[in-house]
């Protein structure tokens, strides 16, 4: 062991804080209580209580019934789904660029790399929003011409 170096260098601590608050925050939000939308109390308390609520809430959604759902709904959720894992996934390319740039140490080829990374990610997630809108707005259409009116969105 080297002992002019320092172990516990501001890097490190920093580090260590991000890592703390983040084992923190995901063992907190195990913490999930599901609430009946009216303010009524659950019969039961505990486990009962949050499959009460968890069912009223898929039931709002459209998902605890037992007709089979409509093919509009069945390609929103399916467009809704894959937009989300692709909106992940850029905003985890956003992070990483910011890291790529925050480490860079005023290397300009460091920091040139990084800002591309950020404006790729950027370039992404906007196109993402845009297909949202235009595939929301194209159900929304399809959904009044086979039916006639005018319904809430397929995508949710």
């Amino acid at each position: 062991m080297n002992p002019g170096k320092k172990i516990c260098g501001k890097k490190y601590l920093s580090i260590a804080g991000t890592m703390m608050t983040l084992v923190l925050g995901l063992a907190m939000a195990g913490q999930v209580w599901a609430a009946d939308p009216t303010g009524a109390p659950a019969s039961g308390g505990g486990l009962s209580a949050i499959k009460s609520g968890v069912t009223k809430t898929a039931g709002g959604a459209g998902l605890g019934s037992t007709s089979s759902p409509s093919l509009e709904t069945v390609i929103g959720l399916i467009i809704n789904s894959i937009l989300s894992m692709v909106g992940i996934i850029l905003l985890c390319y956003l992070i990483y660029g910011g890291f790529r740039w925050m480490t860079a140490g005023g290397d300009t080829k460091g920091v040139t790399e990084a800002q591309a990374i950020i404006k790729n990610a950027v370039i992404g997630i906007i196109i993402i929003a845009l297909a949202y809108v235009i595939a929301d707005w194209v159900l929304k259409m399809l959904i009044t011409a086979s039916s006639g009116t005018a319904q809430s969105p397929a995508i949710k």
